[in-house]
């Protein structure tokens, strides 16, 4: 076995040993020793294999199903900040040297840019730059990948290696997801005439509407008087009602009968914060169903695959980022007073009450807006939103079948019933009347 080999094998044995269940602190501390004596001997660069190893990692990743942005939530919430910013330079590296710039989907060049925001690196350009760049990392920049990362943190070898392989065993921890666009390697050769994530117009929430009702959530969040917030966030709700039942209509009269909507059902992830994500969730998950909507939420990484129709998916990311800063501005208030309302459970409660008693009234503002829908549309409306919803649960059943709910909790009595009243308090309420049509 020759020297390269025997070095990969031990940085193999090392990273599994420095995270998770296999974790072997003696025994990570013997691979060092090994990689230590190889460098120091001249034998072979083992800082050169290190970084090879991790951007080969991370491509594995992406050919999993992963995404920029998933990564990058996923490790945040076991790795330090210093790994963070190794991970970020791998981030780097990688897509230079699989031409992301020429090849890659738009949405894609997005989540970079968001992974390696305020760095200087031509990705941190990409969304703003041409597809025709010539771009590409050099044998080099990949080599002094790890090399270059430890300088700048001033790190010694020793201390470069022990991180390296901490933050190659956490990434050895992430497993295979179900797929919601083209992996790295299904990406054409490169752009030339037409974006590979250009879609029809038709099938998202219009960007001037979703501007106008981030508008108003924006000052309904931002006011301090009762009554205007409601007025501001009632508008909102109404824009979006009258916008997803209108982009169905016009939807449905774009095809004929034997279209198959579920060639237009998308799929993304929303990734969730500590602390509370797994609470958050069920906040999501009211607020998304009631959109049309079907969520999977990947516990262990914090964040959820929703799958809809894209104007569905669009209208829902904005009420829900509303309604969570709402529900964080609730709890937080609910907790200043006796030493109970102070606790970890006491706050859970008030989330998850929060939630529920959210989706019952957006669930009866659903029934409202599809009512008044009907008057104006006729029956030719019913069977266009049971066509749609159909449509989501055939590619959700696909995508995760066997797919169960969430199991039940206990949860603390006081925290919950103050959940329900700020959820009673929390402005959802339409008044149409008042609205310009």
């Amino acid at each position: 076995m020759d020297v390269p080999t025997q070095v990969r094998q031990a940085i193999h044995l090392g990273a599994r040993s420095s995270y998770g269940r296999f974790l072997d602190q003696a025994l990570v501390d013997s691979v060092v020793d090994v990689l230590l004596a190889a460098a120091h001997n001249g034998l072979i660069d083992v800082e050169i294999i290190m970084s090879q190893s991790l951007i080969n990692r991370l491509e594995e990743l992406y050919d999993g199903c992963w995404q920029p942005v998933d990564v990058a939530h996923a490790t945040h919430r076991i790795a330090s900040a210093h790994l963070m910013d190794l991970l970020r330079d791998v981030v780097d590296v990688e897509a230079l040297r699989s031409g992301a710039a020429q090849r890659a989907p738009r949405t894609w060049l997005d989540q970079l840019s968001v992974v390696l925001a305020g760095r200087k690196s031509p990705t941190a350009a990409w969304p703003n730059a041409s597809h025709t760049a010539d771009v590409g990392a050099s044998p080099d920049q990949i080599d002094s990948l790890v090399t270059r990362w430890r300088t700048r943190c001033g790190l010694d070898l020793s201390g470069g290696l022990y991180d390296s392989l901490e933050l190659l065993g956490k990434l050895d921890t992430l497993t295979t997801l179900t797929c919601i666009g083209p992996v790295p390697k299904r990406w054409p050769a490169t752009h030339i005439d037409i974006d590979i994530d250009a879609r029809d117009e038709r099938s998202t929430a219009d960007p001037k509407m979703l501007t106008r009702i981030r508008a108003l959530l924006a000052k309904a969040e931002a006011t301090t008087f009762p009554a205007e917030a409601d007025a501001f966030t009632s508008k909102a709700q109404d824009l979006m009602t009258r916008h997803a039942i209108h982009a169905a209509v016009l939807h449905a009269s774009s095809f004929d009968n034997e279209h198959d909507l579920e060639g237009d059902v998308v799929a993304r992830r929303v990734h969730l914060d500590n602390p509370y994500s797994a609470e958050k969730v069920t906040l999501l998950g009211v607020v998304y169903r009631a959109n049309g909507a079907r969520i999977a939420w990947h516990d262990t990484y914090g964040f959820c695959t929703v799958v809809g129709l894209a104007v569905d998916l669009d209208l829902a990311e904005v009420m829900f980022t509303s309604l969570l800063l709402q529900a964080t501005k609730s709890v937080g208030e609910a907790s200043v007073g006796p030493a109970h309302t102070r606790t970890r459970q006491y706050r859970q409660a008030f989330l998850v009450a929060f939630a529920i008693r959210i989706g019952e009234r957006l669930g009866e503002a659903v029934d409202d807006a599809t009512t008044q829908a009907t008057c104006e549309y006729g029956t030719s409306l019913a069977p266009i939103l049971a066509a749609r919803a159909d449509a989501v649960d055939r590619q959700f059943d696909k995508m995760f079948p066997g797919a169960g709910q969430m199991r039940g909790r206990s949860f603390n009595l006081g925290g919950w019933n103050a959940g329900l009243a700020a959820a009673d308090q929390a402005v959802l309420d339409l008044d149409r009347r008042s609205i310009d049509r």
